[in-house]
């Protein structure tokens, strides 16, 4: 695995596109799509399923889905840790070819930019090329 941190001003800006909204939600529907969508594309046997979301959710983690012209292309969770100290994971976005206006990178710029303050902190596998170089795109470091 391969840590990363950034610091909330060291966030690098992203000129994001307008039909892309990005918000938290507890709404079982959007859960289950999302992860649907998930599996339709990955084989994963980490992945969460609807059970496990409402736990993270009773325990406080924070699930953003992000939709593009209202069809729902992402999700990732947020949690956090201590105060000012956020861990974010399992970040997902749909491979929509004929759409290249948005990414996972734009999701995730908006889910830190709004919702932390302070210290955020990732894992990614070494094997995970495009979430490393997500997340290097917004200013995190290895650490």
């Amino acid at each position: 695995m391969i840590d990363f941190q950034l610091n909330y001003r060291d966030l690098t800006y992203r000129d994001t596109p307008t039909r892309l909204t990005v918000y938290q939600t507890e709404d079982l529907n959007e859960i289950q799509e999302s992860i649907d969508n998930f599996n339709k594309e990955i084989s994963w046997d980490k992945m969460f399923d609807l059970n496990v979301a409402l736990n993270r959710i009773k325990n406080g983690d924070k699930f953003f889905v992000a939709k593009y012209n209202q069809d729902l292309v992402g999700h990732c969770w947020l949690k956090e840790k201590t105060d000012n100290e956020y861990y974010i994971y399992n970040v997902f976005t749909k491979r929509l070819p004929e759409i290249r206006e948005y990414g996972a990178t734009d999701m995730l710029y908006l889910v830190i930019k709004n919702n932390t303050t302070g210290m955020i902190y990732s894992e990614v596998d070494e094997w995970n090329e495009k979430s490393i170089n997500m997340f290097k795109k917004l200013g995190f470091s290895t650490w």
